[in-house]
């Protein structure tokens, strides 16, 4: 192999050059706007996933005048400069609330790989299985209240991988309806009920002092999840019985609409990231 020794370049050339220049601008810039950047100040996460949704050419970059324009005409929005296409025209007043980022390009044909990547940020195939979105942000964020602090809603997210099993995303399939494995099986009362999951938890934690299995421990850590929740009075945000039908009919009454309605109310009551799915393709 050959080697280019003369373009190698030192840390004290590199910083020692008033001209060097990183991501388009001077390094000596670059210093001078360390720790000028604000500080981040959301809390909460509402991530809308629409598999196989529209083209950005027909939504959000309709590139005018060029010959890749969709077939939709663009429209102003409340942000000066800013286009977006003229099936938004409500979302076009209110773009001034929203940051539109044009600069993702997608490199994978394939909808599996592509959501992989887009999802964790790396590629596939790889030797390891990297976390999703939603399970960074509550693996960097402690957990309010006693809901899960990550929430998935009418589709499955991606696994937490290494970062474990308290940041994986309790998964609601119907969104406002009562998950049934949260309440003891019909015929079995509070008592009984709690008689055996003290006989289980005994069992759990004699095997547990003679075993560091990481499988053992996730178990644990769901089996203690789910006994939290299902005593906590905020499971009350996972429903929608006491839901205006003017709201409903607002969000709209289909399951991403009471999706959405149920991700609002979660994030209320403390849940750090909530994932919404609607739609996606089945490919044959």
């Amino acid at each position: 192999m050959m080697s280019c020794e003369g373009y190698r370049l030192s840390r004290r050339t590199f910083l020692g050059a008033s001209a060097a220049t990183f991501m388009g601008m001077q390094v000596r810039d670059l210093m001078a706007y360390a720790g000028k950047d604000h500080a981040a100040k959301a809390e909460h996460v509402i991530f809308f996933w629409n598999g196989g949704g529209m083209t950005h050419l027909d939504t959000w970059d309709p590139k005018p005048g060029r010959p890749t324009q969709g077939e939709f005409d663009p429209i102003k929005t409340s942000v000066s400069g800013l286009e977006i296409s003229e099936i938004f025209p409500q979302l076009a007043k209110e773009m001034h609330h929203c940051s539109l980022v044009r600069s993702i390009a997608g490199t994978r044909g394939d909808h599996g790989r592509a959501t992989y990547e887009v999802q964790t940020s790396y590629k596939e195939p790889l030797p390891i299985q990297h976390p999703g979105s939603g399970s960074v942000v509550v693996h960097e964020k402690a957990a309010i209240g006693d809901l899960p602090a990550y929430v998935s809603i009418s589709g499955r997210a991606p696994k937490a991988a290494y970062l474990g099993q308290k940041c994986e995303a309790y998964f609601v399939g119907s969104p406002g309806d009562k998950d049934p494995y949260l309440a003891f099986p019909e015929g079995i009362n509070h008592v009984r009920g709690n008689k055996r999951l003290e006989v289980l938890s005994s069992f759990n934690n004699r095997f547990a002092d003679k075993t560091t299995s990481k499988e053992l421990a996730s178990t644990k850590t769901s089996i203690e999840d789910a006994l939290r929740l299902m005593q906590s009075p905020a499971l009350k945000a996972f429903e929608l019985e006491n839901v205006k039908d003017e709201t409903l009919e607002r969000y709209g009454d289909n399951a991403f609409g009471r999706g959405c309605l149920v991700a609002k109310q979660l994030v209320e009551t403390g849940v750090r990231f909530v994932m919404v799915h609607r739609g996606g393709l089945t490919l044959t």
